[in-house]
């Protein structure tokens, strides 16, 4: 038995394959991430592309989905950040107000515990 020459010939079963084209995402995989892309929670997102979710975790052994789902999860937040920080400063603004209306009445009980004390 001669040896091959090629080195793509030999049988190489035992290592994986490499530059392998993989199939483009289906239509369902598509589908999944634009509807994770709106609402970034597996189980939320495959119901509403119709897809379940134990499918879902099936895909993220193919690294072409799994790259495609940390896009779609970055297309989320980098849309929704700027909204989420200007909610964080409105909020920040009210606890501010409230600290500054509860702070008098805060002092006067306080003064009144150390008159107590005093007597």
């Amino acid at each position: 038995m001669s040896a091959p020459t090629d080195a793509t010939a030999r049988d190489t079963c035992d290592t994986k394959l490499r530059n392998v084209d993989t199939p483009a995402l289906s239509e369902r995989q598509r589908r999944f991430l634009a509807a994770f892309a709106e609402r970034p929670t597996i189980a939320v997102a495959a119901r509403l592309a119709c897809v379940h979710r134990a499918t879902v975790y099936r895909w993220l052994a193919a690294p072409a989905f799994a790259a495609a789902l940390r896009a779609a999860y970055q297309v989320f937040f980098g849309a929704n950040r700027a909204k989420m920080l200007a909610e964080e400063a409105v909020r920040q603004h009210w606890r501010d107000e409230r600290e500054r209306e509860r702070r008098p009445m805060r002092c006067h009980f306080l003064a009144l515990a150390r008159a107590a004390k005093r007597r």
